[in-house]
């Protein structure tokens, strides 16, 4: 039979802890990427007008990402996403596990994730493996490596921590 008078008493401040770290991840998240809340990054090559606006980075990088009728699919993102993804679900894992024993704050968890993510990204447009660009766009870039002219989109990878 079960006693109704049982009570549990939290020595160590564990369960506080745990509650509040809790309590301050609900409605916390991470956007990576191109998030609207940022500024573009610097180009690298001071080729035509810079991107003043992230909105321009992110519709590049999405013509870049889905193609069009002219740009093949570059799927970088995606390849960024997919190709960490096991890696990705253990530094999570871990970056909870951090918060819940006191290691680290909520917050921090959620910057690493951010850092995490962003370097694959980059990482992504680097070396991913992308249908070569046509001749001509060789010719006027003066380079065969996709995804990357003025180095503006790489740079502007980027993450934020938001709440809803």
């Amino acid at each position: 039979m079960l006693r109704g008078d049982i009570t549990l008493t939290d020595r160590v401040g564990g369960y506080g802890r745990i509650r509040e770290a809790l309590e301050h991840l609900d409605g916390l998240y991470v956007k990576v990427g191109f998030p609207q809340e940022s500024k573009p990054g610097q180009p690298d090559s001071p080729k035509g007008k810079p991107a003043t606006e992230m909105s321009e980075v992110a519709t590049i990088a999405a013509f870049h990402e889905f193609g069009t009728a002219r740009i093949p699919e570059r799927p970088f993102f995606r390849q960024a996403l997919d190709g960490n993804r096991e890696d990705l679900k253990k530094f999570i894992d871990n970056q909870y596990s951090n918060v819940m024993s006191g290691k680290q704050s909520t917050t921090d968890g959620l910057e690493r994730i951010g850092q995490f993510l962003s370097s694959k990204i980059k990482g992504s447009i680097r070396n991913g493996n992308f249908e070569p660009l046509a001749e001509s766009t060789v010719g006027s870039k003066g380079s065969s490596k996709p995804l990357i002219d003025t180095g503006q989109m790489i740079n502007s990878v980027t993450y934020v921590v938001a709440e809803e």
